[in-house]
């Protein structure tokens, strides 16, 4: 099970919270797109889901 999973479209916003997040000790996984983020919700498991809802 990975800690945050961050769905985000913008690629420079993704990277970001994904590299700070990591460097905090999180697991984190991101996807741009909706269909990719269930799937790796599906798969994986997340005990947080970031999510941008515009």
């Amino acid at each position: 099970m990975i800690d945050i999973l961050i769905v985000e479209d913008d690629t420079e916003l993704s990277a970001l919270l994904t590299d700070f997040l990591r460097n905090e000790g999180y697991t984190v996984s991101a996807a741009a797109g909706g269909e990719y983020a269930i799937a790796l919700f599906e798969k994986y498991g997340a005990r947080l889901v970031i999510l941008d809802i515009n």
